[in-house]
């Protein structure tokens, strides 16, 4: 009997996901995706293109969408940029997947009316299915003008398993919202207006949830061992290149231990000087102990006085920034790494080295 349930179970769900890829949540024209090569290719982003997904994403549109990612070649790190008033939410989440597994970001942006080059952008709008397929992106931008708009699933036909297959694309959605590394707490904002009504988050909710990350994944804190004995270690990928913070302890003192790509500048940031801690934004001048090139990656060791680590250990974020000079408006490394996620950690390690 349980194995006949489990088998009735499956066919169920099957019926229910196999009726909701036929539904649509919007009537527009379909959805076009046009395809513009790159001009030349870059030391960080390669031969990225530029891709436009503009109208109504229906059943077909994720088939169409990779069959031209694969007849094109486009590359890692390409653009996509979307502009639509939704469609269907299960080809919405497809599409962020395949977008995901390319490795590409995602913009909310429409290309210009009147470009006044090979192509260009402005202010889009992205509304229902539309934002679960830009949470496909590795690193998501939005412009301050563009919209983006959520709201409750539903369907355009009422049938006998309504409640079903809400519970089901309620189930889904969340499921999709941990693969994309979103807040599962944004599934609030998503079921809180009615069927007929789309709830626009300001810019800040969608920062706090992860919607939005503006070129950097949410670092990842560890504590590991290594030649130095245990480090803390906090990571994050970012649009121009990874950044490690590394915090170990060396007899009774601690010690900073960072990494990031210099971005193909690698003889430029080893005859750079000017090294400064970034912390909530003001910075502090440090001296490396050790700096070298290792790979691609820029590395540097800095011994940080107790009172400052009671500083850091309070802090929202932090970095290390590389110049020419201390007046100079460029720098290589990075700054505002989020440490709240590693707070605890780093206040554990404090107290063990002194």
């Amino acid at each position: 009997m349980r194995a006949f349930h489990r088998l009735r179970t499956c066919v169920a769900s099957q019926f229910l996901l196999s009726l909701l890829l036929a539904i649509s949540t919007s009537r527009a024209h379909s959805a076009t995706i046009q395809v513009i090569p790159p001009n030349e290719p870059t030391a960080i982003f390669g031969t990225a293109s530029e891709i436009f997904v503009e109208g109504e994403i229906d059943e077909n549109t994720p088939k169409e969408f990779e069959l031209l990612i694969n007849e094109k070649d486009i590359k890692e790190y390409s653009n996509v940029f979307l502009h639509s008033p939704g469609g269907n939410l299960l080809a919405g989440i497809a599409i962020g997947r395949i977008i995901r597994k390319h490795g590409f970001n995602t913009y909310v942006a429409k290309s210009q009316s009147k470009p006044t080059k090979q192509w260009g952008t402005e202010a889009g709008a992205c509304f229902s299915a539309c934002t679960l397929a830009y949470m496909g992106g590795v690193f998501r931008f939005m412009d301050e003008h563009s919209r983006y708009g959520v709201h409750r699933f539903y369907s355009d036909r009422t049938t006998a398993n309504d409640k079903d297959i809400a519970q089901m694309m309620s189930a889904v959605e969340v499921q999709y919202l941990r693969e994309m590394g979103i807040e599962t707490s944004f599934f609030s904002s998503m079921v809180s207006t009615g069927r007929d009504s789309v709830y626009e988050p300001n810019r800040q909710e969608l920062e706090n949830a992860g919607v939005v990350n503006n070129g950097a994944t949410k670092p990842i804190w560890t504590i590991e061992g290594g030649e130095p004995g245990l480090y803390l270690k906090g990571e994050r990928q970012t649009a121009y290149g990874i950044n490690k913070f590394m915090v170990f302890c060396e007899g009774h003192q601690l010690r900073l231990y960072v990494m990031f790509d210099p971005q193909g500048r690698q003889l430029e940031v080893m005859n750079s000087e000017a090294h400064s801690l970034v912390v909530d934004n003001a910075s502090i001048p440090i001296k490396p102990l050790e700096k070298s090139i290792q790979g691609q990656w820029f590395n540097a060791i800095y011994v940080i006085t107790p009172k400052l680590w009671t500083v850091i250990a309070s802090a929202k974020t932090a970095g290390v920034i590389v110049q020419k000079n201390y007046s100079s408006s460029i720098f290589l490394g990075f700054d505002q790494l989020p440490l709240s996620d590693g707070r605890a950690k780093l206040k554990g390690m404090i107290s063990q080295c002194q």
